[in-house]
């Protein structure tokens, strides 16, 4: 077996060898980034509270992954990240609200910053939040007063 010098498809288009179409994934993208922070109220929430914590831009776009920083929620406390409920961007197609579509039982029982990677696929017509959900791994309890995360959702 020899030594070979071989290209990418995506290194010789850039170079201009290839005139092949690259994909969306395939081209050089811009990241954006959108920090959110939040405290909870005083007093803690029940089991059905929710906690809106930005809004996305409108359009297609993916989100990468997420920072979430947070500040210690209790014993065997966890923290599920979704977003609310939307249409897509052909005004059609209704999304449901989904509680754990970023993260689900991320344990905050003490002080922690975590990266989530992730590859989401998100259309909306008119942007959608993000939101959070903080409880006991048995679902009995949700966050406590003065609870606080906070973070960057990293998307292209």
């Amino acid at each position: 077996m020899g030594v070979t010098t071989e290209r990418s498809t995506i290194l010789k288009t850039q170079e201009g060898t290839l005139t092949t179409a690259l994909t969306r994934t395939q081209r050089q993208m811009d990241l954006k980034v959108q920090p959110f922070d939040f405290t909870q109220g005083a007093a803690a929430g029940d089991a059905t509270s929710t906690q809106g914590l930005v809004k996305m831009p409108a359009g297609k776009h993916t989100v990468i992954g997420m920072v979430v920083a947070c500040s210690a929620f209790g014993s065997s406390r966890v923290l599920d990240i979704g977003y609310e409920a939307h249409t897509k961007s052909d005004n059609a197609t209704a999304v449901n609200a989904l509680a754990t579509a970023f993260a689900e039982d991320l344990d905050v029982s003490a002080a922690a910053t975590v990266f989530i990677p992730l590859n989401v696929a998100m259309d909306s017509v008119g942007g959608y939040g993000g939101q959070r959900h903080c409880r006991r791994r048995t679902r009995q309890w949700i966050h406590p007063g003065g609870g606080a995360p906070g973070g960057h959702v990293i998307f292209a």
